[in-house]
Order: structure tokens, then sequence, then C-alpha cells
């Protein structure tokens, strides 16, 4: 994994990173989902959770979801900027199902950086357990980041900025991209390396966008990629989905990442470098 050196944020990120929660209950809650992101969920047990990507029927990604089975139903985590019009996306396919896409009150999700040795996905498998911390749920993202899910309290302080920073960082870091209001719609799940982070189930059946996603894995037909990127400069961040150029001369599109005084480092999805051609 490349290595940068340490950053401290010196721009106000265009980005909300705050996250956020979706609720789906009913008792076809599990079916409905099931067709509609690119993860198998029949065999996620309750108090487990996974990744998924919710696609346009285009195969371009909507939203990444971490998908937590609960008692009653499923809870969707995303950035809260992304959790009304996913909310508005899904409720257009609901029809007669007996499922509710219900707002997160009275529940709130925090994020936490540091070393932890809670379990996290891996290779062997998709999802992984939450840890319980009193009444709080906590989803280990890596060895370094966590969302906490908990009751909200009232007047409960927010992350300060220092704190966002070291996430976003922890974020690059790890590799693990986001998609952002001004984002959605601009790439595949393969540009956001989502096969690398098990949230792409290629036997669960049909889902939407699922014949772009299946022929970009069979075919090979993914010719850009999510790429970490450090380079000198520190003119404040571009938004999400902007395009820019990389160090290298060739082109990208901003994912995520922040800018101090020693750069910049963040995610970009970008062309593969061209070969070297022999002599």
């Amino acid at each position: 994994m490349q290595t940068s050196p340490e950053i401290v944020a010196t721009h106000p990120s265009p980005l909300d990173p705050t996250p956020g929660l979706l609720r789906l209950t009913g008792p076809a809650a599990s079916d409905f989902l099931q067709g509609q992101v690119t993860q198998d969920l029949r065999d996620l047990p309750v108090d487990y959770w996974t990744r998924a990507a919710l696609c346009t029927a285009q195969g371009r990604v909507l939203a990444l979801l971490k998908v937590l089975r609960v008692p009653d139903g499923l809870w969707l985590l995303m950035p809260a900027e992304r959790v009304a019009p996913v909310r508005t996306h899904l409720q257009r396919f609901v029809l007669r199902t007996k499922v509710q896409l219900l707002a997160a009150a009275p529940l709130v999700v925090t994020v936490e950086t540091g070393p932890t040795d809670l379990v996290a996905t891996t290779a062997a498998s998709h999802h992984a357990p939450v840890e319980w911390r009193g009444e709080a749920r906590v989803l280990a993202l890596s060895t370094n980041r966590r969302l906490v899910v908990s009751a909200a309290a009232a007047g409960q302080a927010s992350v300060d900025p220092a704190g966002w920073a070291a996430w976003i960082q922890a974020c690059v870091a790890d590799e693990e991209p986001e998609v952002f209001t001004a984002s959605a719609a601009s790439w595949t799940p393969h540009m956001l390396a989502q096969d690398r982070w098990q949230a792409i189930s290629l036997t669960k059946g049909c889902y939407t966008g699922q014949e772009i996603v299946a022929r970009t894995h069979y075919l090979g037909k993914n010719k850009r990629r999510l790429e970490r990127v450090h380079w000198a400069t520190t003119d404040a961040l571009p938004s999400p989905g902007a395009a820019l150029d990389l160090p290298d001369g060739r082109r990208g599109e901003w994912v995520l990442g922040l800018t101090g005084a020693q750069g910049t480092d963040g995610l970009v999805v970008t062309t593969l470098p061209e070969a070297p051609t022999s002599a």
C-alpha cells in the first residue's frame, strides 16, 4: 500500500463525511433489498453486517452501503447526505411490497479511528459480526476505522474537524472509497474496487444494474480503477467526482481525500498506466 507523509488538513473539505442511517422494516425487507444491491444478503445473520453497492440500471453506483441485519429488518449506513436520495430511489420499487423505509431516529451514527482488534470483514467472508458496547453496535470497517450506531442523545456533540480529517485520512490509507451526492452515478462498482471490498456477489441472481456489473467482471471491461495518489499541490480540494490532472499526466476523477501543508493525499478513479514499450 502506498504511503505518504502525515497530512494535517488546511482546507475545508467540499464533502460531508457525516454518516447517516436508513431503516428497512417489514417481513419483505430482506427480499426487497436483495433485488436492489450487489451483495447477497440471504446468509447475513442478525447482528452481522456487510458491504453492498446500490446501482442505477446502467450499473453506476448511487451509494456504497454498510448493511446491518437487526431483528426487525435491515439498517443501511451511508453518508448522511445520501440517505434522503437513496430513500426516494428505493421507494420507487416498493409498490405493494411489505417493507417500510424509515428515518434513523432515534439512532445516531458516529465514527472512530485508531487501532482496534475488533473483527472486520476478511477475504474468507463478506460479512462480520457487530461488537456490542453497552447498547451501541460497533462495525469495524478495518483495523483502524469503526462506525458506532447508538441511541440519539439530546445535544450530542458532533465530531470536530480534526476528527473528520483523521477519518478521511484513514479511509485514504485503507483505500476504501465513498460516494457522495456530487459523485453519485459516476462510477461502476469495479471502478470503486468493490470487488476487492467483497461488496459484489456474482452468484446471487438479478438486481438493478446486475447485467453491467457481471459483464464488467467476466469480460474484463473495466478500464478505470481506484488508485491512491499523493502530490505536492496544496490547492483547495475539488468536489467529489470532479476531473483533475494527476502528477503523472493522466486524467482522474476525485473520490475523497484531504490536502495540507505537505500536499494532497486522496483516492481517484483513473485509467490504468500505460505499459512501457520495448525498445
